[in-house]
């Protein structure tokens, strides 16, 4: 997502202004997000047709970073 702070209102916010700029987004079935349930969230409320699915990478990392420490994996 691209929003200034990324808490759940201003994400919900932004998918709901795109949604009403662009009626396409409607029909949108699957959309992949890594571990931010404020994301996760504003999803099932604006689109709750939409299947959300995690990113196979993220969840590799936190897996790998979990593993070995977090003093090899990058900071957001």
């Amino acid at each position: 997502m691209f929003t200034k702070g990324e808490t759940a209102m201003s994400i919900k916010t932004m998918l709901e202004r795109v949604s009403f700029h662009n009626p396409a987004v409607q029909r949108t079935q699957v959309v992949v997000v890594d571990k931010d349930f404020a994301e996760v969230q504003a999803i099932k409320d604006v689109l709750p047709h939409v299947q959300t699915q995690l990113c196979v990478f993220h969840v590799l990392v936190f897996v790998f970073c979990t593993k070995f420490g977090s003093n090899i994996c990058y900071s957001h």
